[in-house]
């Protein structure tokens, strides 16, 4: 009796923590820059590399820079991470405003005047593995953008 309550105990220890260990996620942190300093408005798109059809290899992953222009990647729910394996990084600029608000519509344009020319350099790849991962994305400057008038 007292054996068979110990395996039971073992097991429900156990084998929760050996699920975590062929994790499927990678904690992914990122420090967005632009000419040495960092950026704070657009997104960032994690694409699994994989065959024809776009989602074929796994759920994209997607972010947001904070005023320090670091961002963590979520792919299910907030913060939970990225699927192991390579990826396709994208940048996605801010874009002219598209509002009446003046105060909104100022704020905006700032941002988009900043960095809507902004652009990671072509196929960028990063290898996403389990645990976390740091990574820093250095933007160039990209095609003309469309002029805004104020």
């Amino acid at each position: 009796m007292l054996r068979a309550r110990m395996a039971t105990l073992i097991a429900l220890v156990c084998v929760p923590l050996l699920a975590g260990c062929g994790s499927k996620m990678g904690d992914v942190r990122v420090k967005l820059m632009y000419k040495g300093q960092p950026v704070t408005a657009g997104s960032v798109l994690f694409q699994p590399e994989g065959g024809g059809d776009e989602f074929e290899a796994g759920k994209p992953a997607a972010g947001a820079p904070d005023e320090n222009g670091e961002l963590r990647l979520s792919t299910y729910s907030k913060d939970d991470g990225v699927l192991v394996g390579r990826h396709i990084v994208t940048y996605n600029a801010p874009q002219p405003p598209n509002t009446v608000n003046p105060e909104v519509r100022e704020r905006l344009l700032k941002m988009y005047q900043k960095y809507g020319r902004c652009t990671l350099p072509a196929k960028h790849i990063v290898e996403v593995k389990p645990g976390r991962n740091d990574v820093t994305l250095e933007l160039i400057e990209g095609a003309a953008k469309p002029v805004v008038k104020d």
